[in-house]
């Protein structure tokens, strides 16, 4: 993931009550009912905390605060807001690995655990089928877009209107995997000569595509899991995927929207835009290390490019769009939204 210094403002939530400081050598503390961020460096120089101070939220409006990073302090002030308001605290690495977390004794976290974990089997399925049909919209868009889509392209547009109509979760799986088989026949029309996959192999993958695709997919799932940290959802709990002890079955869930709108795209780039060569893999089908570099610097950069949200317009980085997923998908378990939609690719 990223290591790249954020610019020295914190980041705006992408919804009042979340709120991500990123920036090392800063500090959290408060002032007349505001979260205040400072600059350490500026205090020490000037020994004044007002030319210090870099942005200020309203206490009122902040449910989270997610810090990225060990370079960033949390007075003691600040702890203690966040605890009477019920505030909490997520610690992550620079690199978006979860640490832990701060949770009040009057925190909500515990609800919206029991709340993940009550969905009716209806729920469930509703919010299934638009993570299942989104996906596979994003098939469809990705492949026209390359001009792959072949002429019996209404498989997939029958597999989008038999989600739509599915009664049970299981039936919604098997449609899943046949438009995911669907894809992977047609993928290799996106790639160039010398570049090809009939089939999507895992453990171990048999050719240098599926390594490629097994890499980004497990990158993205680490993005989905800690968007997922970020709202405070428990990411073990799954609503398409079955629960297993160990399996993040909610960051699966959230994945399979991504596979098709981010994943599929950057390994056909990767490819097609000769950042690698056969040359970059190990026998076993792996990166070299001189390669994975490289594959780090692309996804990091890739990753931080924007687009247009479909639902918002907003113009935010691929990070930005996985991060507000999460929160929709939060909204929708807490019955705050009516209908989660995923994202669908515009351009």
């Amino acid at each position: 993931m990223t290591n790249a210094t954020p610019s020295p403002d914190p980041r705006p939530p992408l919804d009042d009550v979340l709120l991500y400081l990123t920036t090392q050598g800063t500090q959290l503390g408060t002032r007349e009912g505001q979260y205040v961020v400072r600059d350490r460096r500026d205090m020490a120089d000037n020994d004044s905390r007002q030319s210090a101070q870099l942005a200020s939220f309203p206490v009122e409006q902040i449910e989270t605060i997610n810090i990225f990073g060990r370079g960033i302090d949390v007075t003691s002030p600040a702890r203690n807001k966040a605890n009477s308001t019920g505030t909490v605290i997520n610690y992550f690495t620079t690199n978006g690995e979860f640490q832990g977390r701060f949770i009040p004794s009057s925190s909500s976290v515990a609800i919206l655990h029991q709340q993940q974990h009550t969905l009716t089997t209806t729920e469930k399925l509703t919010i299934a089928q638009e993570l299942v049909t989104g996906k596979i919209k994003n098939a469809i868009r990705y492949l026209k877009r390359k001009d792959a889509l072949l002429a019996d392209n209404d498989e997939f547009s029958q597999a989008i209107a038999r989600a739509k109509d599915t009664q049970t979760l299981n039936e919604l799986r098997g449609i899943e995997g046949n438009a995911a088989k669907a894809f992977y026949q047609q993928y290799s029309e996106t790639l160039k000569d010398g570049w090809t996959i009939s089939n999507r192999s895992r453990r171990p993958p048999e050719d240098h595509v599926n390594s490629l695709l097994s890499l980004t997919y497990t990158f993205l799932e680490r993005e989905t899991e800690t968007a997922l940290r970020q709202v405070n959802l428990d990411p073990y709990v799954g609503i398409f995927h079955t629960n297993r002890h160990g399996r993040p079955a909610l960051a699966l869930d959230l994945l399979e929207e991504f596979r098709r709108a981010f994943g599929d795209p950057l390994v056909s780039r990767l490819i097609n835009q000769n950042h690698f060569s056969h040359a970059d893999f190990t026998a076993e089908h792996k990166l070299t290390d001189d390669g994975f570099d490289q594959y780090i610097e692309q996804y990091d950069m890739y990753m931080d490019e924007k687009l247009t949200h479909n639902t918002t317009d907003r113009n935010l980085t691929r990070r930005e769009v996985i991060r507000l997923q999460a929160h929709l998908l939060r909204k929708r378990i807490t019955s705050d939204i009516d209908q989660y939609r995923s994202f669908v690719i515009t351009q």
